[in-house]
């Protein structure tokens, strides 16, 4: 079934948001576009009240221009109050060119990033963010599990399921399987820099328990590429759940003022590092370890290097 969206866009990214309507009513949605139904004469602010309140999501269009603008935070900032846990969705950030300032209500929601791709993979990025979670509809498959039946002195009563243990091989396969990937450096509003990341599971079973702490903070060039950070402490508890094939979106602290002054003129490395703890799906704790390194006089070039406890 579509889903009803309202396009909050700045007039100078209007083809970019056009394409983003038109790809969504393709594909079966309704679409909200003030450029689409207003006429000459039209008025504008009961238009917005209208399709706003008749919206089931906005989708905001990211530029270097929409974040300044004086009407767009009108449009968002309503459906961000409306979902302050964010649970509905209600506001969709996509990217169609990159921003450093980012206001700080909208950095901390998950976006679609439409920069750098062929209109196909903007197109399958765009048709797959805006789709809500949901079970598959095919039932999945069932993988029978084999292994010696328990002796019957320590057998349960006969209803009782007994659980074996599968090979090392199938766990490898379809254990969860974590990674951290960066999502970029963002100037907040308020002279903020701070870090985005996912962790990612590219598993076939959720991960479980998952706890993790990441750590930000800048670095001379010259002292060379860093191999060693602060210690990270992780949580004693987590109860986050990362599904297999899908990911969670976390930032990080804020760089100190003096050293996001630093970021700001260009100089030296901003590094993310962190670790990360779970259950594997089949009981075995797992952790990783990561660093991402931004070079300060172009943030989008970056360094990654993860390692895991297990090699696999």
């Amino acid at each position: 079934m579509g889903q009803k969206f309202f396009i909050s866009f700045n007039s100078a990214d209007r083809d970019k948001a056009h394409w983003i309507a038109w790809t969504l009513k393709d594909v079966g949605h309704e679409v909200a576009v003030h450029d689409w139904e207003l006429p000459a004469g039209g008025n504008v602010p009961l238009w917005m009240n209208a399709k706003l309140a008749w919206a089931d999501r906005l989708i905001a269009v990211i530029s270097p221009d929409y974040v300044p603008s004086r009407y767009s935070p009108m449009e968002w900032a309503s459906q961000v109050w409306n979902d302050p846990d964010g649970t509905k969705g209600s506001v969709i950030p996509v990217i169609v060119r990159p921003t450093s300032k980012m206001p700080p209500l909208l950095a901390g929601l998950s976006w679609i990033d439409l920069t750098n791709c062929s209109e196909d993979e903007a197109r399958r990025r765009l048709i797959k963010g805006v789709d809500m979670p949901a079970p598959p509809e095919l039932k999945p498959a069932f993988e029978k599990i084999e292994g010696e039946a328990p002796d019957n002195q320590h057998a349960g009563p006969a209803e009782k399921p007994t659980f074996v243990r599968v090979s090392d091989d199938t766990e490898i396969v379809q254990r969860a399987y974590l990674g951290a990937q960066p999502r970029g450096l963002h100037d907040m509003t308020d002279g903020r820099v701070i870090a985005h990341l996912a962790f990612v599971n590219g598993g076939n079973l959720p991960a479980r328990n998952v706890r993790n702490e990441v750590k930000i903070g800048w670095f001379d060039e010259n002292e060379g590429e860093r191999e060693h950070f602060e210690e990270v402490k992780i949580p004693e508890k987590g109860s986050a759940v990362i599904l297999a094939r899908s990911e969670i979106e976390r930032g990080t602290a804020a760089l100190t003022p003096e050293d996001a002054e630093r970021f700001h003129a260009g100089r030296g490395y901003v590094y993310v590092w962190g670790r990360a703890e779970y259950d594997d799906g089949f009981g075995n704790p797992r952790w990783m370890i990561f660093c991402h390194r931004y070079n300060c006089s172009k943030p989008e070039i970056f360094r990654q290097h993860d390692h895991h406890n297990d090699g696999n």
